[in-house]
């Protein structure tokens, strides 16, 4: 009977070190042990189709340079402000939303007018706000360069 107990021991220890089927542990070996990144699609929504609490919100913090998010609903929006500048043709754009693991990289990038182009006289504000689906993920910020050709 003691021999039969320590031989099952043995076959089920055996046959436990035998594989790990586990999301992680085979993402990391079919990448070569990096974890798996992906990108996420996100919608871009203006300031008037936003929800009224991410307006609300938004406003009180426009004014100045500013990354933040917002759950409302469902939805996870992302927000990034320029802050005050003096003339229209400032923008913010999101290039990109990558999550990996437990969380999201928010690439993004700001763009100026050319020295001769025409824009507004009027002091503007930038403002991007992107939706993605409600998550729980942490939100990291990264601000990335663009040539103007891109």
């Amino acid at each position: 009977m003691r021999g039969s107990f320590l031989l099952l021991t043995i076959l089920f220890v055996l046959l436990a070190g035998c594989g790990n089927n586990s999301p992680e542990s085979s993402s990391n070996e079919s990448n070569g042990g990096q974890k798996m990144k992906k990108e996420l699609s996100f919608e871009t929504v203006s300031m008037q189709n936003a929800p009224k609490d991410i307006q609300a919100t938004v406003q009180q913090k426009w004014l100045e340079k500013s990354t933040f998010t917002v759950p409302s609903g469902d939805d996870l929006y992302i927000v990034i402000t320029r802050g005050e500048m003096p003339t229209g043709g400032y923008s913010v754009h999101v290039d990109s939303i990558v999550e990996e693991e437990n969380e999201l990289t928010v690439s993004y990038y700001y763009t100026d007018p050319k020295k001769d182009d025409m824009v507004t006289q009027a002091i503007t504000k930038p403002i991007v706000i992107t939706r993605i689906e409600l998550t729980n993920a942490r939100v990291n910020f990264k601000e990335i360069q663009k040539s103007a050709a891109e």
